[in-house]
């Protein structure tokens, strides 16, 4: 290597960062301190959505790009920061930093947290500064051009991608809000296990009722709306415990795949029933799944001030009447729950009884229950009558029984009439509290 070469690597190696005014004044041919800047602020769990229309954006072939990191003590910084006489030496350019933030396939995304993009396109040139602070609640992205429509255009754009390329979109997803100083949502992937139509066991009508409200009206929106009726439509499920509700909101999830399903419980939906309508608003067609809603929606003359059952009311309420947004609440206490649910059209607008199993469906459950497990029942129709006015969960729970005691027999000993017997007996124990919980409508509790 000659002496040459060597000053030449030395003195790249001591060249100092420059400060980010002048590659701004290299972008826009001047320092463009009275360019005006404009932002839009997105919720922190949208990062990785914002961050895939970005790419979508810079990826058209008229546009060229660079991309800065930026080194700053200051992270609460803006982009007319970075013009601003007093600061035009303070932040320099720097590596770019990354967030992974994880998508339903447990692919990563790899999401700047604070970078510059100088974007030329066809002479509208822009500067786009994005920045998150890990654990806030915010993601902002602003924009400077030199006209304002430029700007207020790419944000306009940049809003219609990140609602078409959401990681959120026809996905089922919960929301946690934590427990740290800023109390951030995060978002999580839910992956249900799918239920088909045959591991539903209900009476026709209750699955006619079921499919009407929810599949087949999905299936005629365009023509419902063409006829001036609106989308927007709730769904209440109600009954004894495990009889089925659970079972039926699986069971819708999985053959709407088309919709983005947010899970919610009443107990802990409170802070999140703003975030979590808006999301689905954004993302119709839609689903929010309230669990358990007489937590949150109990009638006002049982709790003074239910301040979230207000909030619930003009969520619902707020939804335009095109949006395609479905409210599937389930509750195990409807005589609790606010009448006011169902008095305006978008609320509740049909309930739905979701019954202890009649007979038949008692048969067509121990048939369910029984596949794959080796049986040597005698008269199977005798315990399909001994388990009247239990639930779906009790009978499933007694076989279950039933094959540990035939087990602890043998690995080789079938289910016989003895273990079922047994099986009964043990769940009604103890004053059939196990019973009462899995639905038993019938047992007494002290």
């Amino acid at each position: 290597m000659t002496d040459f070469l060597l000053k030449i690597i030395l003195t790249l190696l001591k060249r100092k960062p420059k400060p980010i005014c002048h590659h701004l004044k290299w972008h826009f041919g001047i320092v463009p301190q009275k360019y005006p800047v404009i932002q839009a602020v997105f919720p922190s769990y949208r990062q990785g959505c914002v961050s895939l229309a970005l790419q979508q954006y810079l990826s058209s072939k008229t546009r060229r790009f660079s991309i800065l990191g930026i080194n700053a003590t200051d992270t609460n910084m803006s982009l007319s920061d970075f013009i601003h006489p007093d600061s035009f030496s303070q932040q320099t350019e720097g590596p770019v930093q990354y967030n992974d933030v994880e998508t339903s396939d447990k692919n990563n995304i790899s999401c700047p947290e604070l970078a510059l993009y100088l974007v030329r396109e066809q002479g509208r040139n822009l500067a786009i500064f994005v920045k998150h602070n890990r654990g806030e609640e915010e993601f902002v992205v602003e924009v400077m051009a030199k006209q304002r429509e430029f700007s207020e255009q790419f944000l306009a754009d940049l809003r219609r991608l990140t609602d078409a390329h959401s990681i959120y979109k026809g996905k089922v997803i919960t929301m946690q809000r934590s427990h740290n100083y800023n109390g951030d949502i995060t978002v999580s992937f839910q992956n249900l296990p799918r239920i088909e139509r045959k591991q539903l066991i209900l009476p026709n009508e209750v699955m006619d009722g079921l499919e009407h409200h929810t599949v087949r009206f999905s299936h005629h929106s365009k023509h419902l709306l063409a006829r001036g009726r609106h989308l927007k439509r709730g769904l209440l499920l109600y009954g004894p415990p495990g009889t089925g509700k659970s079972y039926s909101i699986m069971y819708l999830l999985g053959i709407m795949k088309e919709r983005t399903a947010i899970l919610l419980n009443g107990s802990a939906c409170s802070a999140l029933l703003e975030d979590a309508c808006e999301l689905a608003r954004t993302l119709a067609p839609s689903t929010v799944v309230i669990d358990d809603a007489d937590l949150i929606a109990e009638e006002r003359t049982r709790r003074q001030g239910n301040q979230v059952l207000f909030e619930l009311l003009n969520q619902m309420d707020g939804i335009a009447d095109d949006a395609d947004v479905l409210f599937l609440l389930t509750t195990n206490r409807p005589e609790a729950l606010e009448p006011a649910l169902a008095s305006r059209p978008g609320r509740i607008d049909q309930a739905l009884l979701i019954p202890l199993p009649d007979r038949a469906c008692r048969t067509r459950l121990f048939e369910l229950y029984s596949q794959g497990l080796p049986v040597a029942v005698k008269d199977m129709q005798k315990f399909v009558d001994q388990t009247a006015d239990m639930s779906a969960a009790f009978i499933r729970e007694l076989l279950r029984k039933a094959t540990l005691l035939a087990l602890e027999e043998g690995v080789q000993v079938k289910i016989q009439d003895r273990h079922l017997e047994r099986a009964v007996r043990l769940m009604l124990a103890g004053n059939g509290l196990s019973g009462k919980l899995l639905g038993n409508q019938t047992l007494p509790l002290a």
